[in-house]
Parts: C-alpha cells; structure tokens; sequence
C-alpha cells in the first residue's frame, strides 16, 4: 500500500469495523479481519502505535472466534510481536515471538509461512537485543525455506538478517558476506534502495 491510499483505507477499514461490531456478521471473523486490515493502512501511515492497538485486538477477535491454540492464530499473534519492535518495545515483541514461536511449533508444519515468518522476526528481535548466537538456528533453519519460493524481498531480509547474526557471534564470515552479498542483489533487482544501502554500508564495514 503506498502512504498516499493510507487515509482512504483507513476510512474504509473503520466503516467496516462498526459494521461488524454493529450487525452480528455471517462470518465471525470478519471483525478480526478488518481490523486486521486497519492495523497494515495505519502502518502505511506511520501510526505505528495506532497499528500495535489495532492489530492487539485484531488477535484477540481472532482468539475469541478460533481459540488461542488454533493453526491460524499464529499470523495474528506474530504481527502483534512484529509491531511491537517497530514500536521500539523489543522485550515485549521477544515475549510474543517465543510464545508465537513455540504455537507455530505445535501446530504447523516446519515449512508453513506463518510459522517461518514467525522464526525469522523472532530472529530480527534477537537481533536487535544482541542475542545473536540464539538468532543464527532460527535463520539457518528459515533462509533454505524460504529459498525454495518466498518472496524476493522475504528471503533477502532473512539472508542479511543471518550475515548479522553470523558476524556478531563470530560464525563463519566468508559465509556471512556472501549471504549479504545476495541479499543486496535482490534489493538492487527490486528498486529496494533503503534497504540495499544499509546491506552495502555493513558489508564495507564487515570485510
């Protein structure tokens, strides 16, 4: 979604939340959904703590309809942890990610999406808590998933989450660089250009 939709969607996404708290819906998860939805367009606005709100009961609709221990509350719960550290809250997200983490482990087959979307910003949580030695498992484990048919921009975000991972807890560096390396050819092939910049300025400083 570009910023510029955001307000438009936003709109909707609120008209839809009313609705479904108004009229009992035919689908029960139809108020988890939008809000949901109203959490991504308050992202693309830059509200993120706005987007933690929503999301936050968007899992809990989903729980009241599914029950906590549903395959399909993994996503809910893992877009809660993610915008949690984007919020700056990385030990709360570290608390959501282990408990959506071990959900996944119980209830989703090692190659299911959500399940290694949850490991990889699990990994990124890490990361940014200097845990990078409990990070490298998670990433060895998702990055040959996810070469088998993610999303280009998915797999290069994990590729260059392992380099740091490698790096900072003194694993294998010529490994590290060259999953860097192929991490910035992805961005480059899709015009990511924040992203490519920041991989290119670690790897100058990691020769």
């Amino acid at each position: 979604m570009r910023r510029g939709d955001a307000p438009a969607s936003i709109a909707l996404y609120e008209r839809s939340i009313a609705m479904a708290r108004a009229v009992p819906a035919l689908d029960p998860d139809d108020l988890g959904q939008s809000l949901g939805n109203l959490a991504i367009a308050l992202v693309s606005a830059g509200r993120i703590d706005d987007a933690l709100a929503r999301a936050i009961e968007s899992r809990d609709a989903f729980a009241a309809v599914r029950g906590a221990d549903d395959p399909r509350m993994v996503q809910p719960q893992q877009i809660v942890g993610t915008l949690q550290r984007y919020a700056g809250r990385p030990e709360e997200a570290l608390r959501t990610l282990r408990a959506t983490a071990a959900l996944a482990a119980r209830v989703l087959p090692a190659e299911a999406e959500a399940r290694v979307n949850t490991e990889v910003e699990l990994a990124l949580t890490l990361l940014e808590l200097r845990h990078a030695a409990e990070a490298v498992p998670l990433l060895r484990g998702a990055v040959p998933i996810l070469e088998r048919g993610a999303r280009a921009g998915n797999l290069a975000e994990a590729r260059f989450a392992l380099a740091r991972a490698m790096i900072e807890s003194g694993d294998d560096r010529a490994r590290a660089r060259s999953l860097a390396r192929a991490a910035i050819a992805e961005w480059s092939r899709l015009g990511a250009d924040a992203p490519r910049a920041e991989a290119e300025a670690w790897l100058a400083a990691h020769p």
